[in-house]
């Protein structure tokens, strides 16, 4: 795949400070005490609107310039993620759930629903298989564009869907926002990678990117400039994603638009014009986290512990690109549809299970 400095640079940002940092510091602090103030508030943008919005913002972005994107290389990788995202999830709640079984507590019962999580990589499967199929369909990107928009409009409009089945409803947020753990559904969320591919398009067909941005900077910043100062204030009841985890889950569409038009755009510009400060040869360490995101991601959950939690996903992403990966990957890349099949049968027996004898729905503390 072409690198894109700014694209590298951004990406490395978001994970290393907007998604390890936040997520470490919500396990750590205490947001409550915090709140209001002004490092709240800066803590609640890097954890909203900067962060997920801009990831997948970046995602579409780079799909052109990948060398496998046909349709089936789509669908394989949107397999592949949504696999590995239900297998980190596994590993994150799964020995909560032996000691909850061997214990008897149904406290910690309750929570193992997160299993089920719909996160950041659930969501970009989904997405990845979606592209394969509006690819195969032969639409434009532009198409993409106002098919994702109308998208988010019905995620908007089922925002709380409520069934008589907590399972049904656990399934039906991977796509829309139930009351479950539903952090990124399809419906609400897939606007950012088809605005994120709409510039990607921008990116290879100009001549001068630069004369692009020149446009997109000051037009999108006063648009992102605006969004954000009404969403701290409370000034709009338009814009929500500061409210709580709910508002910004539900992602509808008066902060999907300003976000995905205006955030997102704009910090693309911004960091280009930092990349232009930022001399070549620092590239290769500034790129890494980048460059291997979905390990940093993984990893990451294991540790969970700010900046120490950074330093030992970078020692540990080192150490096994370095030393372990050409040994371990025969044994995954050789299997992989056996260690698919493990991790869906494992999922699934445990759906069964504890959709059985859990009695009532786990709903995310949002």
């Amino acid at each position: 795949m072409k690198r894109v400095k700014e694209l590298d640079i951004l990406k490395s940002f978001i994970i290393t400070v907007s998604m390890i940092g936040i997520h470490s510091l919500y396990h750590l602090a205490d947001y409550e005490a915090l709140s209001p103030s002004a490092a709240c508030n800066v803590l609640n943008i890097l954890a909203t609107a900067w962060c997920a919005p801009v990831f997948m913002f970046c995602m579409g972005i780079s799909l052109g310039f990948s060398r496998h994107s046909n349709p089936s290389d789509w669908l394989r990788r949107g397999v592949h993620l949504l696999t590995v995202g239900m297998a980190l999830n596994v590993l994150r709640y799964g020995p909560l759930a032996y000691r909850a079984y061997a214990m008897g507590e149904p406290d910690i019962t309750g929570g193992l629903a997160q299993i089920f999580n719909v996160d950041i990589l659930q969501f970009a499967g989904l997405a990845f298989m979606l592209l394969a199929l509006l690819k195969y369909l032969n639409m434009s990107a532009r198409g993409i564009l106002v098919l994702s928009v109308l998208m988010n409009v019905a995620g908007t409009l089922l925002i709380g869907l409520h069934t008589s089945s907590y399972a049904v409803d656990q399934i039906l947020g991977y796509f829309c926002h139930t009351q479950t753990c539903s952090c990124f559904p399809l419906l609400n969320w897939f606007v950012f990678v088809a605005a994120g591919n709409m510039m990607g398009g921008i990116y290879r067909g100009s001549d001068n990117i630069d004369r692009s941005f020149r446009f997109i900077i000051p037009v999108c910043g006063v648009i992102a400039i605006v969004h954000q100062y009404l969403s701290i204030t409370g000034h709009s009841p338009l814009f929500k994603t500061l409210l709580n985890d709910w508002e910004y889950y539900s992602m509808a569409t008066p902060d999907a638009l300003c976000i995905a038009f205006g955030v997102a755009p704009f910090m693309v510009g911004v960091f280009r014009l930092l990349g232009k400060l930022v001399p070549d040869n620092w590239m290769e360490a500034l790129s890494y986290p980048s460059r291997h995101i979905n390990q940093y991601y993984c990893v990451s959950w294991v540790w969970i512990i700010w900046m120490l939690v950074v330093a030992l996903t970078t020692v540990t992403v080192l150490f096994y690109n370095k030393f372990l990966a050409k040994r371990v990957s025969p044994l995954f890349s050789g299997h992989e549809t056996a260690w698919a099949v493990g991790v869906w049968t494992l999922c699934i027996i445990f759906g069964i299970l504890y959709f059985t004898l859990v009695p009532g729905p786990y709903i995310m503390p949002y």
